[in-house]
């Protein structure tokens, strides 16, 4: 510690993050991430859903407006290499909104962030003779599509302190029903959207991201969910931004 403390512990649950040095130690890193920004705008008038806008010019993400209220949140995420142009799709989006007379032009607050993109880690491992758990985003359990982590990194954090309770009651096996729980509970849905993510900015690098490809790399459409992994669609109209 600062003041030259040092502390040993028979368990160590790390929950710090995209970037987590926990994770690092024991050699689960978060190598995808999906880049974000957000400003806070003023409502025209009350709105009572959540706006999702998808498009090719956002590769691996999409834009969002949250409303909270009289405000709400304005935002976009892209894979990592489109990180440059957050600051001009986000204006550009914003300026259309503006146009449409649904928000206002000021900017009452701006934000950002990283979110891990690659799916599933090892959430284990071991630091000498000391046992290692990872929870959230340090273990990758933020949805790459969505980029939803928090009721992820809530269920995983209380899995984790009960199974750092279990090992130090002497259940050598608690880390190893953690890892096992963990996979069952998370893994298929963040494979998906692992894969899904990868298909989109492959299509978007290509540009070959329609309509079709767009929705299936998004939750809330029926492809995202049915059609196989290596099928090829003919574009549809179905209203999608491209």
């Amino acid at each position: 510690l600062s003041d030259g403390t040092r502390v040993v512990a028979p368990v160590i649950v790390g929950a710090d993050g995209p970037r987590s040095l926990v994770g690092r130690a024991i050699g689960s890193v978060n190598r995808v991430f999906s880049h974000t920004r957000q400003i806070t705008v003023p409502l025209v008038k009350p709105h009572f859903a959540t706006d999702i806008f998808l498009s090719r010019t956002m590769p691996g993400g999409y834009g969002w407006l949250f409303p909270k209220g009289g405000v709400a949140n304005l935002g976009l995420g892209v894979d990592a290499p489109a990180r440059g142009l957050l600051r001009v799709l986000l204006e550009g989006l914003q300026a259309s909104l503006v146009r449409e007379g649904r928000i206002r032009s000021e900017v009452l607050a701006i934000t950002g962030g990283l979110i891990p993109a690659g799916g599933l880690l090892p959430p284990t491992g071991r630091l000498g003779v000391r046992d290692v758990l990872l929870a959230g985003d340090a273990c990758g359990l933020t949805n790459p599509v969505t980029g939803a982590g928090i009721a992820s990194a809530v269920i995983s954090g209380r899995m984790a302190g009960e199974a750092a309770v279990a090992r130090l009651a002497g259940d050598a096996a608690a880390p190893a029903d953690y890892a096992e729980e963990i996979a069952d509970l998370f893994g298929p849905a963040l494979a998906r959207a692992a894969r899904r993510r990868a298909e989109i900015v492959a299509a978007c690098a290509e540009t070959r991201a329609g309509p079709a490809e767009l929705e299936r790399a998004w939750i809330a459409f029926d492809d995202y969910w049915t059609r196989p992994f290596d099928q090829i669609e003919a574009p549809t109209t179905s209203g999608v931004a491209a």
